[in-house]
C-alpha cells in the first residue's frame, strides 16, 4: 500500500493541472451512460503510469456515470465518486433527481466491489476523478467521495488521505477508523471539509461504529461532521430524504449530530 500511496500522490499532482479544464469531446454528454476505456486513454499516459502498479495503463476499465441534463460548463458541477460494495456501479434508485437538483455528477466503477482488492478499488476511484475532470468543468470545492457498506470503508481510507482533492465524504452503512488510514494525514485540510455518517437505526453494529468514528473525527478537529440516523432502516441505503439531508450537509454549513 505504500507504493500505491506514493503513486496516488503523484497522480493527484498531475490531476490538479486538469481539474476544471475540460478537454475531451465527451465533456457535454449528459444523462446516464457507461464510460469505458483504458487508464492511459482516459487521463493520459503520464498520469496513468502513476497508478500502473494496480491498474495497467492499457487495461480495460469502466464506470457508470450520471451527468445532470442541465450541466453547463459555465456553471462547474460538483462530483460524487461512489464506491459500491458490489461489482456493478449502478446509480441507486431515485438519486438522479437529487443530483439534478444539486448540479452533481456521479461516477462509480464496475468491478470494484467488496471481493476486489482494496488497492484496485482505491485506484479506480482516483482514476474516475481524473476521467471526469478531463471531460467536465468541475467545482473543485465540491468533489466528494461516497460509498455504502464496504464501499464506505474504502472511502474512509481514501478521503482522509487526500483531503485537498476530496473536500468531503458520505459514509453510508459503514465507516473506517481514522487511525487506520493509509497515506499522509493533512489534518489542517481535513478540518476544512465536511463528513457525513449515514446509517440505519436498525443497523446496530454499523450505527455504533459510525458514532465511534464520528467521535474520532470531531476529536481531531473535523467539527463539520454529522451522524444522520435513518429511522426504520437496516443495513441498506436509506430513503432519499436522508440522502438529501446528507448532501445538504456536504454542500453547506453542518449542524450538530442529530437523529432525523
Amino acid at each position: 500500500m505504500r507504493g500505491l500511496a506514493a503513486g496516488l500522490l503523484m497522480f493527484f499532482v498531475l490531476l490538479a493541472a486538469c481539474v476544471g479544464v475540460a478537454r475531451s469531446e465527451e465533456r457535454v454528454r449528459t444523462g446516464a451512460y457507461t464510460l469505458e476505456g483504458t487508464p492511459a486513454g482516459l487521463v493520459g499516459a503520464e498520469a496513468a503510469q502513476a497508478i500502473a502498479a494496480v491498474l495497467p495503463p492499457d487495461g480495460s476499465v469502466s464506470w457508470e456515470v450520471f451527468v445532470p441534463d442541465a450541466y453547463d460548463p459555465a456553471r462547474p458541477a460538483g462530483l460524487i465518486v461512489y464506491i459500491s460494495p458490489s461489482d456493478a456501479g449502478n446509480l441507486p434508485r431515485g438519486w438522479g433527481l437529487l443530483l439534478e437538483e444539486r448540479n452533481l455528477i456521479w461516477i462509480a466503477a464496475n468491478r470494484s466491489g467488496n471481493r476486489q482488492v482494496v488497492a484496485r478499488r482505491i485506484a479506480l476511484a482516483v482514476l474516475a476523478t481524473g476521467a471526469i475532470a478531463n471531460r467536465y468543468e468541475l467545482d473543485r470545492d465540491r468533489v466528494y467521495l461516497a460509498g455504502f457498506s464496504g464501499g464506505a470503508r474504502v472511502a474512509g481510507l481514501l478521503a482522509p488521505a487526500y483531503p485537498r482533492v476530496f473536500r468531503g465524504a458520505l459514509y453510508i452503512g459503514g465507516a473506517e477508523p481514522l487511525e487506520q488510514t493509509d497515506g499522509p494525514r493533512d489534518l489542517v485540510a481535513m478540518q476544512q471539509n465536511r463528513y457525513v455518517f449515514l446509517v440505519g437505526s436498525d443497523d446496530e453494529v454499523n450505527r455504533v461504529i459510525a458514532n465511534q468514528v464520528h467521535g474520532a473525527y470531531t476529536a481531531a478537529g473535523m467539527v463539520d461532521s454529522e451522524v444522520i440516523v435513518a429511522r426504520r432502516t437496516g443495513h441498506a441505503i436509506p430513503d432519499l430524504k436522508y440522502v438529501s439531508g446528507a448532501l445538504d450537509v456536504l454542500d453547506g454549513p453542518a449542524t450538530a449530530a442529530a437523529e432525523h
